[in-house]
């Protein structure tokens, strides 16, 4: 951090956090994320001396998940003490915006809530349609993460909560920003509707 604080004084806590976690991943190319395949499959394409190591995947992945929230609790701790914030300046300090809500419209249709969507995403993540399941992708353009989630089975208003959470939750790791609105706020509903 040191050395990096001479070569780049100016960098903003961003831009550092952003190279910090592309260097990870690059040294780490094990925690771009689970595999998107099933145990099953894999095993029976792979010789039979890496079955083994197939089948403990799940525990890899739970692993892997583990060692992505100690790197990003350790690189924002670092930041912080070898980047400090610029003083801030005589300003207002404007209260956070409210979460985005789809609004109720009848039969709404799916590039609605992909419109709506993309509004509300941050630049580091892409959300795809996969209209023969029925389901949203999320996917970080970085690392290449992704997520699927159903509309069919969750309806648009619970579905635009996770998909919202999602991709800022991937946005927040690569570059240590959070949204303009409180994150939380997106599954309040999602999850007293789950109860």
């Amino acid at each position: 951090m040191t050395a990096m604080r001479k070569i780049y004084p100016k960098w903003s806590k961003k831009e550092v956090h952003v190279a910090l976690s592309r260097a990870h991943l690059a040294e780490h190319p094990e925690l771009r994320g689970d595999l998107p395949c099933d145990v099953e499959i894999l095993s029976s394409v792979v010789a039979p001396m890496e079955v083994k190591d197939v089948k403990n995947y799940v525990s890899r992945v739970e692993d892997v998940a583990k060692k992505q929230l100690s790197a990003y609790a350790a690189r924002t701790e670092r930041i912080a003490r070898f980047f400090p914030a610029p003083k801030p300046q005589a300003k207002a300090k404007a209260k956070a915006k409210a979460r985005p809500r789809f609004p109720m419209v009848p039969n709404a249709d799916t590039p609605q809530v992909t419109a709506f969507l993309e509004q509300h995403m941050p630049e580091t993540v892409v959300v795809l349609e996969d209209h023969y399941n029925g389901r949203y992708r999320v996917v970080s353009t970085s690392t290449g993460t992704w997520k699927s989630i159903s509309w069919t089975r969750r309806g648009w208003d619970k579905t635009v909560a996770e998909v919202l959470h999602q991709a800022w939750t991937y946005h927040c790791i690569e570059t240590g920003q959070g949204p303009p609105f409180d994150i939380d706020e997106l599954l309040i509903d999602f999850l007293n509707e789950e109860e």
